[in-house]
Order: structure tokens, then C-alpha cells, then sequence
């Protein structure tokens, strides 16, 4: 399935530089605002350890990561919602992706400006979440004026989308991101309706990037890097969880990009950290979308699959070929930890043959039947 992520920030903050280097991409990385305008997109393999261990038991003719496609939004200021900058535009393109990257200048530069000029986290964060708001208020408002003649008419649909969405309106006007007082799991289903609908950006899950100086990458590297003043101070004004967050030197990813082999082996520390972070990114976004993950494997190909938590054997048998759910049979199933456990020491693993609905869990090793 295709998940998409959006990296969202104020201008300078390392947005085009940590999608470089996410995606092995070359766009334009400038010590000016608005130096990005139209989105760029391009793929970033998903950092997953399960792939290389069947692929190190199977060693398969090809190996497939699955993929998160990754859009270079550009950067917001304060007014945007307003149209200051270029605003409105790029404010339309969050709504085209799942979940929000949001990406925070930590590092100091004095070679890099700040569109604010001074160095301010917390700031920062509290500007972009202002304008998501207000441009959420905006569409709730003009929904509410569409959908009121309805109301005056008796329309009981137009009734109930009125009330939610005034409930919408009073959150956004007490500066609450429409994410907080909604559970996307517990969500009623005309809730559910209105959000796909509106596309609300306050509502998308959110991941906060600090880009911080590459003189704490020992703190990373040491699991220590939440002990730090600034960041502790930074987690708590904005209340958020550090397993919402990873903090990493873009700049590291930078230099990785460029390195020879030989180089690679001088710079262990950096690679391993960068590697580690992108680890924690990848489960971060996942979790956040609930999104699992299943496997094919053997001699010919080793691949991921993403799939939303909770569903058949049978629809996850589409995410492969349409034909494969339409001419379903059955599913040959083996967890990837006996698996892995069997091929390495030359057993063959044993499978579970399941019918069409079995709830698909995440690690399964999979061989789905077909009479296609």
C-alpha cells in the first residue's frame, strides 16, 4: 500500500537535506527561503532488519524493501494561512499526505539563516501548528456555510455534520490540533466521514524531526540524547511524547551520501546512528498509520508488504495482485522468528494453512494459494 509523509517546516530548517538524503535525491538545498516551491517526491526504503534476515537465509535473486513516498513540502511562515509566502499552496499540498514530518531547526549556524533569525524550537513548532489550525478553521467555516441552508430545510444529515463540525470549529478557535480530541480508532463513523472528506491538516498524524548539531551524535549513539536540557525543555513545553520524535544531525546524512567504501569504514559512528535513526522513523511512521508488515521469501525474491492492521488474508492477498484476491484459496503461514529460526539451521519451516479470514499479523511469512 502506498503510505505517504509530508516533511513540513519553517524555511532553513534541513527539510531538502534530510529528503536527500531519506531518498537519495538531488534537489536544491539553498541558505534562502522558498527555495523549494512545487513539492518534490521521491521514495525512501524502509529501514527494515527483517528483510536482510530472510534475504541472509534465502539469499534470494532480488530483494524488495517496501517504500513510504516522501514529499518535500516548502517551507511555511508566520501568515501562511494567510497567504504570506507562498502559503496557501503549499498548505494544499499537506493535504496530500498521510502523516506529517515535522522537521525543527535545532543547530546552530550563524552561515544559516532564520527566517525568524534567532534559534527557537518551540517557536517554531507553536508557528507551523498555528497555521495548520487556522487553515483548518478556514475549511470547517466555509463547510459550515455551505451545509446551513440544508439545516434550515430539515436535512438530518446536514443536522448531525453541523454539530460536528462546530465541535471542530470551537477546538480549532481554543488552538487544539483537531488530533487530540479525536481517536482515529474510536472515531464515529460520520466523524470518520467528514475527516476523509476535509482532509483537516491538524487532524493528520504527526513526527517531529530535530535537526540538532552533529557535537550530540554521541548522545544518539548512547540512547542519552533525551537527557539534554534543550530537548527535555522542548518536549515538555510542547507536550509530546518522545516516542513521537527522533532528533538526529541532518548533516550526518549528507556526508554519508557522499562517502566512498573506504570512507564508510572511517565513519562507523556516523553511519550507525544515521541507520539506527532512520530505524526508529520507519516504526514511528508505521505505528502512527497502523500499518504492518508481511513477507514473501525464497530463492527467487525476498519482499515487504504494508498492509493496514486488522485485515483478511484475503484482501492482503490483493496488495500483491488483484487477481490474487479475486481467485483466493488459501494462505500457508509461518511466523518470521521460526522462520528465520528453521532456514538457519537448515529445517524447513513449518506453515499454518489458513482459509480467507484469518486476520494477517505483522511478521508473517506468507504463500498465498490461488486458483488464478
Amino acid at each position: 500500500m502506498s503510505i505517504k509523509v509530508g516533511l513540513v517546516g519553517l524555511p532553513n530548517v534541513g527539510k531538502s537535506s534530510f529528503f536527500n538524503s531519506l531518498t537519495g535525491s538531488s534537489v536544491r538545498a539553498e541558505n534562502y527561503p522558498f527555495c523549494t516551491i512545487d513539492p518534490n517526491i521521491s521514495i525512501f526504503n524502509i529501514n527494515d532488519t527483517k528483510i536482510l534476515k530472510l534475504s541472509e537465509v534465502d539469499n534470494p535473486k532480488s530483494i524488495v524493501y517496501p517504500t513510504i513516498e516522501v514529499y518535500d513540502i516548502a517551507g511555511l511562515i508566520k501568515g501562511a494561512s494567510n497567504n504570506e509566502g507562498l502559503g496557501n499552496q503549499f498548505l494544499s499540498h499537506i493535504k496530500e499526505v498521510d502523516i506529517i514530518l515535522n522537521v525543527v531547526r535545532f543547530f546552530k549556524n550563524k552561515n544559516i539563516i532564520h527566517v525568524n533569525e534567532n534559534i527557537n524550537p518551540i517557536n517554531d513548532i507553536e508557528i507551523i501548528n498555528l497555521e495548520l489550525r487556522l487553515k483548518d478553521l478556514e475549511t470547517v467555516e466555509k463547510r459550515i456555510e455551505k451545509i446551513s441552508k440544508l439545516c434550515k430545510s430539515g436535512n438530518e444529515s446536514a443536522i448531525k455534520e453541523i454539530e460536528i463540525l462546530k465541535k471542530f470549529k470551537k477546538t480549532l478557535e481554543n488552538n487544539t490540533d483537531i488530533r487530540n480530541i479525536i481517536d482515529s480508532n474510536s472515531a464515529e463513523e460520520e466523524e470518520k466521514k467528514i475527516l476523509k472528506e476535509l482532509q483537516l491538516l491538524s487532524y493528520k498524524p504527526v513526527v517531529y524531526v530535530g535537526n540538532i548539531n552533529e557535537d550530540k551524535i554521541e548522545l544518539i549513539n548512547n540512547d542519552e540524547i533525551y537527557k539534554d536540557e534543550e530537548i527535555k525543555k522542548f518536549l515538555d513545553a510542547i507536550k509530546i511524547n518522545k516516542e513521537d520524535c527522533i532528533f538526529i544531525p541532518v548533516e550526518i546524512g549528507t556526508l554519508i551520501k557522499g562517502l566512498s567504501e573506504e570512507e564508510k569504514e572511517e565513519n562507523l559512528v556516523y553511519i550507525n546512528v544515521w541507520d539506527k535513526m532512520l530505524n526508529k522513523l520507519s516504526n514511528i511512521i508505521l505505528k502512527k498509520l497502523n500499518i504492518i508488515t508481511f513477507y514473501t521469501s525464497g530463492a527467487d525474491e525476498v519482499r515487504g508488504w504494508n498492509i493496514k492492521n486488522g485485515i483478511t488474508a484475503k484482501t492482503a492477498s490483493g496488495v500483491i495482485h488483484s487477481d490474487f484476491e479475486k481467485n483466493f484459496i488459501k494462505v500457508d503461514v509461518c511466523k518470521f522468528e521460526e522462520y528465520y529460526n528453521a532456514k538457519k539451521n537448515n529445517i524447513n519451516p513449518h506453515f499454518t494453512t489458513l482459509g480467507k479470514e484469518y486476520i494477517m499479523q505483522d511478521g508473517d511469512v506468507v504463500y498465498f494459494k490461488t486458483n488464478a
